[in-house]
């Protein structure tokens, strides 16, 4: 009878339990709500579709992603999303658009038995935090039954005052998401 693998698996099981019992305990963060514009566009009436936002693939991770010097991606593995940041990123935009359209309403596609007046469909292109600011860059574009506007870019960035820490970083991040759904909804206003 060969002994050398039960005991190869309890020493594993110790090393891991061990390994976990040192590790720092993870924080979990969402990106908060922010406060209300001081003002609104009561010109704005019918219904706001939001198609699923994209996101690069580097954010499609339960991480918070930081990049370095030189384009070097860093995991935060202590720090990280309580809910998927495409989620998180679509709830804190839409919320952003109901604020700024007090007279319409946004609703996340597909959405079932609404008529809807204005589809809104957004893909980030960066989103994350480097060289002191976090940076958001994202493109989007209206569409009103067959009539589609041309792509926009908005280029954002919000001072972080230290980034290493994850409580300056998250609401910087939350902040920049709503200066993107105050430039979505001037741009609708301009179409409208």
């Amino acid at each position: 009878m060969n002994f050398r693998y039960p005991a190869l698996l309890l020493l594993m099981i110790t090393a891991g339990c061990t390994w976990t019992a040192g590790s720092p305990p993870a924080h979990y963060y969402i990106l908060p709500t922010q406060p209300e514009p001081a003002a609104a566009s009561p010109g704005i009436h019918g219904n706001i579709g939001v198609e699923p936002v994209k996101l690069p693939r580097y954010l499609d991770r339960p991480q918070i992603v930081t990049v370095a010097s030189q384009g070097e991606v860093q995991l935060a593995e202590f720090h990280r999303w309580a809910e998927p940041l495409r989620d998180g990123f679509a709830r804190l935009l839409m919320e952003g658009l109901n604020a700024r359209f007090p007279e319409g309403q946004v609703l996340s596609l597909p959405a079932r038995h609404v008529p809807i007046d204005w589809t809104l469909t957004v893909k980030v292109v960066q989103f994350h935090v480097h060289d002191g600011h976090c940076l958001l860059q994202a493109k989007w574009r209206w569409r009103q039954g067959q009539k589609t506007s041309a792509t926009r870019r908005a280029e954002i960035r919000i001072p972080v005052a230290d980034a290493k820490n994850f409580q300056t970083i998250v609401p910087a991040m939350a902040q920049a998401v709503d200066y993107l759904a105050d430039k979505i909804a001037r741009d609708l206003e301009q179409q409208g």
